[in-house]
Parts: C-alpha cells; sequence; structure tokens
C-alpha cells in the first residue's frame, strides 16, 4: 500500500534532443524551441521531417577517433510511422510544444497504459514505449495512480509518474549492524521490498510495516527520504 505526496510540474521540463527548422503542419500551430541532444530523453516530442515525433530511444555511442554520436528512435505521433536518425552530440533539434494534465490510472495491456480524466471522465491510452522508464514504469503503477499525461493535437503520447511516493515496506531484514555499508553519521543501510517488488535501501532502524517517503529519479531510481505516518 502506498500513497502520493506530490504530483509533477505542470509541464514536462525542456529536455530533448539537429536542428531542421519546418513549420509544423498541425492545427496547433505550435512553435517549437531549441533542444541540445545531450539532454534528449525518452518521451520528448520533436520536429522530424516535418512532423512531431516522440522519442522512443536514446542511446549514445563513440565512434572512431572518439567521435560521439546520439541514435535516436523516432515515432511519428499521428502515423506510428518509425525512424531512426543518427546525431552528433553538438546537433540541435526543435522541440515541439505539449500540453499536460494529471489523470488517474486504470489499468495496463501489452501495449498502453491507459488512465482516466477525472474531469470529463474520458479514457485514454498512453504507449508504453515513450512513458517515463517505459516498461519499468508499470511496477510503480497501482490503483489510482497520479499519472502526468501529455498531449498533442488531442492524443496522448507520452506520461511521467510523481516524483515522490510513499510506500509500506513489505520485506526487509529484521537487524543490520550499523557498520554495514554504514553512512559518515554512522547510519547503517539495507534493502527493503515494496508494493511493485520494488527495492530500495533503508536505515537500519526501517522495519516491516514501516511507510516511508521515496524520491523517483529520471530513472525511476528509489532514494530513501524519510519514516512517515
Amino acid at each position: 500500500m502506498y500513497r502520493f505526496t506530490s504530483l509533477l510540474p505542470k509541464a514536462l521540463p525542456a529536455t530533448g534532443v539537429r536542428a531542421t527548422r519546418v513549420v509544423l503542419n498541425t492545427p496547433t500551430g505550435a512553435r517549437g524551441y531549441k533542444l541540445t541532444l545531450n539532454n534528449v530523453r525518452i518521451g520528448q516530442v520533436i520536429e522530424y521531417r516535418g512532423r512531431a515525433h516522440v522519442v522512443t530511444k536514446a542511446a549514445h555511442s563513440v565512434m572512431g577517433r572518439g567521435s560521439a554520436h546520439i541514435k535516436l528512435d523516432l515515432k511519428d505521433v499521428v502515423t506510428g510511422s518509425r525512424y531512426t536518425e543518427r546525431y552528433k552530440t553538438s546537433d540541435t533539434v526543435e522541440g515541439i510544444h505539449i500540453s499536460t494534465k494529471v489523470m488517474q490510472y486504470l489499468y495496463h495491456d501489452d501495449e498502453s497504459v491507459h488512465v482516466l480524466d477525472n474531469e470529463t471522465f474520458e479514457q485514454h491510452a498512453v504507449p508504453i514505449e515513450t512513458m517515463q522508464g517505459g516498461e519499468k514504469a508499470l511496477a510503480f503503477l497501482q490503483e489510482s495512480t497520479p499519472i502526468n499525461v501529455s498531449f498533442l493535437e488531442g492524443a496522448a503520447i507520452t506520461a511521467k509518474l510523481p516524483t515522490v511516493f510513499v510506500f509500506e515496506i513489505l520485506d526487509t531484514a529484521e537487524n543490520v549492524k550499523a557498520a554495514v555499508n554504514a553512512t559518515a553519521k554512522g547510519v547503517g543501510y539495507k534493502p527493503a521490498t515494496v508494493a511493485g517488488d520494488l527495492r530500495v535501501e533503508v536505515p537500519d532502524f526501517c522495519v516491516v510495516g514501516d511507510k516511508i517517503e521515496v524520491q523517483v529519479d529520471e530513472g525511476l531510481n528509489l532514494k530513501y527520504v524519510k519514516r512517515t505516518k
């Protein structure tokens, strides 16, 4: 069991991804903004061949003589067509402004996470591959999990999880001496299992049944913050 103590910002951060300046043929007429390749993240929406594409994978590689490149896997948000493009790390691309809204998790299938708009009661499907963390995000999804969903032209194209969760510890060792994995303050840490079979390092004084506040980063790594009620 767990609850959520904070939600993501109302808009996704400008992260992102060679700028080919092309005016998008979209009804929204959204203007783009330049992004650097070193900041590209899965779920970022960029302009490619004059159309909006969502980044489904970003891989860094070093070629001969140490030249670095970034390979992006892209998916057209309207047609679903897929492309792979290689860029230099010094390249920039045009990011596309998108709207975001907090929605409620309902369920997921093999391809999508289904969410509910609590204001309109409309349901939307977000592709798992474009969510923050991809399939790794599924472990965090329980009934009513709030998800920050991004839209373009009325279609849900990507989503992010809350940055802070409160989990109940389901399993952990009874006691670990402070000398084991001790910090500079002498506090020992031990692994604990929480909902979704997720694991996090917690202080030695934590026991099964305790509720703990946990921060979740961009890579969906968990970091203990404190015990809570």
